[in-house]
């Protein structure tokens, strides 16, 4: 009868570890969820497509008593985006998957996992950036911004009415969405005037609910994430934070769960002429995707300008 060998279970091993990068992907997607998420299928092609219906003018003149008016024309705008390929691959020796302390493919695909989501919420944001409209904390300007143009929660309401003045619609939770340095994030929650976060928390605990990687306030679902760009320069001020604030329809990019995301689990003990002693194998991701600003009706995003009263 034939040995049953751990090489027999490297198909089980390889969804094992296929399911874990992808949960670690999923979990550490910030920016990815803004944006349209379209669906994608096999065999439709490298270009992904969204519109949107352009809006109707008021009608304001009175109906003839009898008499139907003019038809008017819907028109549409068209986004395209063409796919594009992203991977990371490391190689593992059989010494290091044998003597190592822990499951060593395990705790990679974990680190891939991760790897795989900062490479995209890295391409979304750097998307985001390259479209989106400038704002400057502070009630400042390009020419006025400072080095203590901290953000506060008074630019937090600034962006909301900016929004609102320009009819961009929020998510489906009624807010908007606003990602912040968790520097940037600590200034805001230590602003203390009258109709900032910490005087509503003090009043009524229900009014904000400000819980580490989000809270309400103001008319946004607030973000905090580290992958907020803080090398920025503005007016010769330095380590400038670049803040993020997004309403509905700013971008288009792909849907996680039909992201084709894979994971490529190769075991040092896959004998080939260029492995013949089975001493390396390898562990990889490959991901299909592509973010396309879409915004520039409203704005629909901004990129808030911030210092920091004490960088990290």
């Amino acid at each position: 009868m034939a040995a049953t060998t751990t090489s027999s279970f490297t198909a089980a091993a390889q969804t094992l570890y296929r399911k874990k990068a992808f949960d670690f992907l999923r979990k550490n997607l910030f920016f990815h969820q803004s944006g349209l998420m379209e669906k994608f299928g096999r065999n439709q092609g490298q270009t992904i497509s969204t519109y949107r219906i352009d809006n109707l003018s008021a009608a304001t003149s009175a109906l003839g008593e009898g008499t139907a008016p003019a038809e008017v024309q819907m028109t549409s705008t068209l986004f395209t985006a063409v796919l594009a390929q992203y991977g990371n691959w490391v190689k593992v020796t059989d010494m290091l998957e044998v003597t190592g302390r822990s499951n060593v493919m395990e705790q990679f695909s974990r680190q891939l996992g991760y790897n795989g989501a900062l490479s995209i919420d890295t391409l979304t944001y750097n998307e985001y950036l390259s479209g989106a409209t400038a704002f400057y904390s502070n009630g400042t300007n390009s020419g006025t911004f400072a080095a203590n143009s901290y953000f506060t929660s008074k630019d937090l309401r600034r962006l909301a009415k900016l929004f609102r003045a320009t009819n961009v619609p929020t998510f489906d939770d009624g807010f908007y969405s606003m990602y912040l340095h968790p520097d940037c994030e600590f200034d805001v929650t230590t602003d203390n005037l009258f109709g900032s976060v910490t005087d509503l928390q003090k009043r009524d605990a229900n009014d904000v609910k400000w819980k580490n990687v989000a809270g309400t306030y103001g008319g946004f679902r607030v973000y905090t994430t580290s992958l907020i760009d803080n090398t920025a320069t503005v007016n010769s001020v330095t380590g400038v934070y670049q803040n993020l604030a997004v309403g509905y329809g700013a971008l288009m990019n792909v849907d996680a769960d039909g992201l084709p995301f894979n994971l490529f689990v190769n075991p040092s003990s896959n004998v080939t002429i260029s492995n013949p002693l089975a001493q390396l194998g390898s562990i990889g991701w490959k991901a299909t995707y592509v973010a396309k600003y879409i915004g520039t009706d409203g704005p629909r995003a901004y990129k808030a300008y911030a210092t920091a009263s004490e960088p990290s």
